[in-house]
């Protein structure tokens, strides 16, 4: 069974009852805004994985959950084979809340390696669908995606509160690197995929500011301090939270694949 997160708030015509007319949704000709606010979605989120109702296993076992994404794909790091796997992630294991739930902390499992946990941040504009898995034989095949075909002038939009944004970045990173709940090796890093380019000294190849050593939060201002390889000192830079695109857990900063 599928859930979707669609928050429904209709526009109702009204009709009269003898008209024999049939009362649409989204009537031709009209627009229809669904605003969504990101921080509410998320803790609605929270609150259903955690539902009793759908217990799930751990590790690659069943019953399982997985989540289908609007990404691409997933990044993967070297205790993952990349694959196409459509933006689903499978065997999710828990979800870890930020400081406005507006990103989440997905912790799952590749199949591949079963005795290892993944981490994604994701953000909750990027959540599709809640898939509940009973059994093996109820598995999705990956050849394709879970999707959502709005109807024509039906438009779902995503409010994001920049200040809430940048705190739950700021939360999210913390968390990766010092919470008890994220499996870490001496050669664990955190990297911040950014949109910044520019005759950076030291360069900033593709935006990617890497080893995060610390974040803090400014209103909608976010303070990142990195310490590049092969350079000598601490380096800092100032983004805005729609600068930041990807925080990524790299369990061993020698050899990421993506």
């Amino acid at each position: 069974m599928v859930y979707r997160f669609l928050l429904l708030m209709f526009w109702v015509p009204v009709f009269s009852v003898a008209s024999g007319a049939v009362v649409a949704l989204a009537a031709t000709g009209q627009t229809i805004f669904y605003p969504t606010d990101c921080a509410q979605r998320g803790a609605e989120i929270v609150n259903t994985f955690n539902s009793s109702s759908l217990s799930h296993a751990t590790g690659a076992e069943y019953p399982q959950i997985l989540f289908q994404t609007k990404l691409p794909s997933l990044p993967y790091t070297p205790y993952q084979y990349p694959n196409d796997n459509k933006g689903m992630i499978s065997f999710v294991q828990s979800l870890t809340q930020t400081t406005h739930n507006t990103l989440l902390i997905v912790t799952y499992i590749n199949q591949r390696f079963s005795s290892r946990p993944q981490y994604i941040v994701l953000p909750v504009e990027q959540f599709m669908d809640l898939v509940y898995v009973p059994t093996r034989y109820n598995q999705p095949s990956n050849s394709t995606s879970f999707s959502s075909n709005f109807t024509g002038g039906v438009y779902p939009y995503f409010s994001v509160d920049p200040k809430q944004r940048a705190a739950d970045i700021v939360s999210a990173v913390n968390q990766l690197k010092t919470s008890s709940s994220f499996q870490r090796t001496a050669l664990t890093q955190i990297w911040i995929q950014t949109n910044l380019s520019g005759p950076f000294n030291p360069q900033i190849p593709n935006g990617l500011l890497k080893n995060i050593t610390a974040i803090s939060v400014d209103n909608s201002l976010i303070r990142i301090d990195y310490f590049p390889p092969y350079f000598q000192q601490t380096q800092t830079v100032v983004v805005t939270p729609e600068q930041v695109e990807q925080v990524l857990f790299i369990y061993n900063y020698n050899t990421p694949n993506g």
